[in-house]
């Protein structure tokens, strides 16, 4: 409230004063108590009013990309987008460790590449990732010997 009220500003630097006397420092008190009361209906309907622009689901949509869902669907909802996050780190720590010259975003498009495109929902790009741990394997295999044999080529 200081940033934006003058008088608020002025009320609180005089109770906190250290040359003020102590009848001063009281009615300062009071009315900075006065004011905060005057002021609250305001500051909290802004408060109020900034908090839901952060909280709906639709803002969440346009800024982080985000599907909204039914409050009986949270929990597998939540379930799925967990697990489908914990495969897909896992994957980005192996292509990590078979290239290390790889940046995230060059990771993220290789990952991007093993999983079928018509895959969308969570739940079905984490069974797909933990069911096919062989061609998971293959794939990291096949950005190993690519790397392997960039790195001879750089050698001659």
């Amino acid at each position: 409230m200081m940033r934006l009220d003058a008088d608020y500003a002025k009320l609180k630097a005089a109770t906190e004063d250290p040359n003020g006397s102590s009848e001063d420092k009281q009615a300062a008190t009071t009315k900075l108590e006065a004011r905060e009361k005057h002021l609250f209906p305001s500051y909290h309907s802004i408060a109020l009013a900034f908090a839901d622009l952060h909280d709906r689901s639709g803002r969440m949509k346009a800024k982080a990309n985000c599907e909204p869902c039914d409050w009986e669907n949270s929990r597998r909802a939540i379930y799925w987008s967990l697990r489908r996050k914990l495969s897909e780190v896992r994957i980005m720590k192996k292509l990590a460790i078979a290239n290390p010259t790889l940046t995230y975003p060059e990771r993220k498009s290789l990952m991007e590449e093993l999983v079928p495109p018509e895959l969308s929902s969570d739940s079905a790009v984490a069974g797909f990732i933990e069911k096919s741990g062989d061609l998971v394997e293959s794939f990291v295999q096949s950005v190993r010997d690519a790397f392997c044999s960039d790195s001879i080529l750089s050698w001659a």
